[in-house]
């Protein structure tokens, strides 16, 4: 099984998510990087995904809240995915058409006072 864990901060910059054993950010040529923001009165973490490969990648994962007390939060547990065209990134942001690179803290019952790390739970590309 694959993961990611990623610490808080604010949407001045990407940070790197641990999605692979090695330690790195990158699984098969995808990078993952997250960002803690707000929408509105949403606060969410946006994700940024960069397939450095020359093809087209399918990326999916379970998306695992983690907060300061170090409990997990899955909210309605599902695998999503996203696709990502040849040697291109997609990025989360409120106005993003990608929902899946949304996640709104308030559907895993967590405040970002309250936010630790979020982990990309099984994470994988192909």
């Amino acid at each position: 099984m694959m993961f990611g864990v990623v610490k808080a901060q604010t949407n001045t910059s990407w940070t790197p998510v641990l999605v692979n054993v090695d330690g790195t950010n990158t699984f098969k040529g995808v990078e993952v990087y997250y960002s803690l923001s707000t929408c509105g009165a949403d606060e969410v973490v946006f994700l940024k995904l960069v397939n450095t490969n020359a093809k087209a990648m399918k990326a999916q994962w379970i998306n695992d809240v983690v907060t300061n007390d170090t409990k997990e939060h899955y909210g309605k547990t599902k695998l999503v995915s996203v696709n990502i065209n040849a040697n291109s990134e997609i990025i989360g942001s409120c106005k993003s058409k990608v929902k899946e690179l949304i996640i709104k803290l308030k559907k895993y019952d967590v405040e970002a006072k309250d936010f630790n790390t979020i982990v990309g739970s099984s994470f994988y590309a192909e």
